[in-house]
């Protein structure tokens, strides 16, 4: 996200705002969230919530998380989780949703949507 970020003019880059939403209710409050996501750039915000907060907000953008065992022996666990960047237009639609996009895709992607 820093390149995307570092690649936007810095007037296109004024316009954007990243948000992060961890999924991890048990390990992560509003504050690592936000440190995680202060990491990639900071025009990115980091939020965390309850589970119930949490699961209302998956729901509405049909992002899948379940906890996932962990091997017998180890008390520990993982978060699987879809990992789709969701781009919100100023008017708090959807205007795309992207999968692993490259630099280049994401500027793309971001200057429609600035444009339009």
């Amino acid at each position: 996200m820093r390149a995307t970020f570092d690649t936007l003019k810095k007037r296109e880059a004024e316009q954007v705002s990243g948000i992060f939403i961890s999924v991890d209710t048990d390990r992560d409050t509003p504050q690592t969230a936000s440190d995680y996501a202060a990491f990639f750039h900071e025009r990115i915000i980091g939020l965390s919530g309850s589970a119930e907060e949490i699961s209302a907000v998956a729901k509405r953008y049909f992002a899948l998380y379940q906890k996932a065992p962990a091997a017998k022996g180890v008390s520990d666990y993982t978060v699987d989780h879809s990992a789709t960047i969701y781009l919100i237009g100023r008017d708090g639609l959807v205007q795309g949703l992207m999968r692993t996009p490259t630099v280049g895709e994401m500027v793309h992607a971001i200057r429609d949507a600035l444009s339009s």
